[in-house]
């Protein structure tokens, strides 16, 4: 469930030309976008934020800075998105958009912008189905990429069989279903046809798959029950279930992909847990320059498993120890080997 925590009653139109750190770059058709490169080498990081976040939200906590200090890196605004009381600084667009515009859109603004490729991606929720589709579509451009707590195009399928129709609207529907409030406020928030988007990618996928490359998946290890109140009836669990096995397959992409889960982080990984997205970055980065298609070894923490996972294993174990030494077998046995 996602929700703007805050939007003003007005947005701030963008200036021409140089605003903030970044600069308005026109894509044609009389739109531009809002894009903001720093640091020097190559790959070039490409961030892509979840719904409805624009570029600053990794800055946040630091993400932006961090990588863009061993590599050039880039955040950009689609729009209509925005992060707390902050609005895209990218000119509007016709809204509901689908996965196949972001692409598009993406393309013309790193063409017009000239940063070469390929790049490095890395993505947070709903940006892991553009990205997906931009590496199906313009394969040569992607060395790698990270996926943040990453979307998946079967999601809607497998949400649409455990969740009521209005939970399913909550859950998987807001981003092209915005509360009138929101709509009222900010007119132009972006709003995504996710089935579409999900057919989009599917199609492309089964057409163009994801070519070998390092690859590492990021999973929250908070469910989001336990991250966020939820109403009354909310299956959480089967919510929860049904996300990890979407993670899993994400991780399963190309060959030596590696999925780490974040422990202390809920859906924003990038929030709560940055230096991991950093250094899953780094690894992607450090892969993509040796022309290697898998990160090293290494070189990102083994947690193959949320905390919870494991503390369910060690009490499995611990009860199936107690009952193993309290069974009449046990004891005999263990009255010889003490006479011996």
């Amino acid at each position: 469930m996602i929700a703007i925590a805050a939007v003003g009653a007005s947005t701030a139109t963008a200036a021409a030309g140089q605003t903030a750190d970044g600069e308005l770059i026109d894509i044609g058709g009389g739109r531009r976008i809002y894009l903001e490169c720093h640091g020097q080498g190559g790959p070039t990081v490409i961030f892509e934020s979840g719904y409805p976040n624009d570029g600053t939200v990794w800055s946040a906590a630091g993400v932006f800075e961090a990588v863009s200090g061993f590599t050039r890196a880039c955040v950009y605004d689609r729009p209509g998105t925005a992060n707390d009381d902050h609005f895209s600084r990218s000119d509007a667009a016709t809204q509901p958009r689908t996965a196949r515009d972001v692409v598009t859109d993406l393309h013309a603004l790193l063409q017009a912008a000239g940063e070469p490729g390929p790049y490095v991606f890395v993505a947070h929720s709903i940006g892991g189905l553009f990205v997906r589709l931009y590496a199906s579509t313009y394969p040569d451009e992607v060395a790698g990429m990270v996926l943040v707590d990453s979307s998946s195009e079967d999601q809607v399928e497998r949400y649409r069989q455990i969740l009521s129709p209005e939970f399913l609207d909550a859950l998987v529907f807001s981003s092209q279903n915005p509360p009138a409030d929101v709509i009222g406020a900010y007119p132009q928030i972006e709003r995504i046809l996710i089935e579409e988007s999900s057919n989009q990618v599917r199609a492309a996928v089964a057409q163009q798959p994801m070519r070998p490359m390092p690859l590492v998946v990021l999973t929250h290890g908070i469910p989001v029950s336990a991250e966020t109140e939820v109403p009354p009836g909310f299956p959480g669990d089967a919510v929860e279930d049904v996300w990890q096995q979407l993670q899993r397959q994400l991780a399963q992409l190309v060959p030596g992909a590696r999925q780490v889960i974040a422990t202390n982080s809920g859906h924003y990984i990038q929030l709560a847990q940055p230096e991991l997205v950093v250094d899953a970055t780094r690894a992607v980065v450090d892969a993509a320059r040796l022309g290697e298609t898998q990160v090293g070894p290494g070189e990102l923490p083994d947690t193959g498993f949320p905390s919870w996972v494991l503390v369910v294993i060690a009490t499995t174990l611990t009860a199936l120890g107690l009952a193993v030494r309290a069974s009449p077998r046990w004891q005999t046995a263990e009255g010889r080997r003490r006479t011996t």
